[in-house]
């Protein structure tokens, strides 16, 4: 049986760390998440939960492992892509 989860409101630096992890992996970031969720669950039916250190391993993966020197490296890489074209628009 399949679900439908809509999450809104992600922080933008999550929504970054998520972003370079799915071109890293050459998914959308819908499948990454996808995958993240499985192996929280599978990680929970493995420990029922009762591990803070699982659990903090599994939440230090979904922050991600990005240094503010990456962060930065991102941003000055993609921030042609948020300029605006305004030929395209005449």
């Amino acid at each position: 049986m399949q679900n439908t989860l809509h999450i809104s409101q992600i922080d933008e630096h999550v929504m970054l760390a998520l972003t370079h992890k799915a071109q890293e992996l050459h998914v959308s970031v819908e499948e990454l998440v996808r995958r993240y969720l499985r192996e929280i669950g599978t990680k929970t039916a493995e420990t029922n939960g009762n591990s803070k250190q699982d659990k903090n391993a599994v939440l230090d993966k979904l922050r991600g492992t990005w240094t503010e020197e990456d962060l930065r490296e991102f941003e000055q890489n993609t921030a042609p892509m948020r300029e605006i074209d305004p030929d395209l628009w005449k």
